[in-house]
């Protein structure tokens, strides 16, 4: 049997935005994320740097993410939870 091929590193970065639109921290339901390899996020206790490893994401997926979306200056938000970082996204999607 052979595997198919990964999808295209766009289709990463599609899930990622369309999880983090999803993501409500009140309903625990929207707190897990994948298909084939499941997770449920505790966001507060994760840094944004194992959260983008998660999704799978180019370098320059996340610093456009990071400073594009997420108006960071720098990149210190690589150190800082993903609850913030998908507050931040979630503020800028809702303009």
């Amino acid at each position: 049997m052979v595997c198919p091929p990964p999808p295209p590193l766009c289709v990463y970065a599609t899930q990622f935005f369309a999880w983090v639109n999803n993501y409500d921290v009140k309903n625990l339901a929207t707190h897990t994320a994948g298909v084939f390899r499941k997770r449920t996020f505790d966001l507060a206790r994760t840094s944004a740097m194992d959260f983008f490893k998660y999704w799978e994401l180019e370098a320059d997926t996340v610093e456009f993410i990071g400073h594009a979306c997420a108006l960071y200056p720098d990149d210190t938000f690589l150190q800082g939870t993903a609850a913030e970082l998908v507050q931040r996204v979630q503020v800028r999607m809702l303009n």
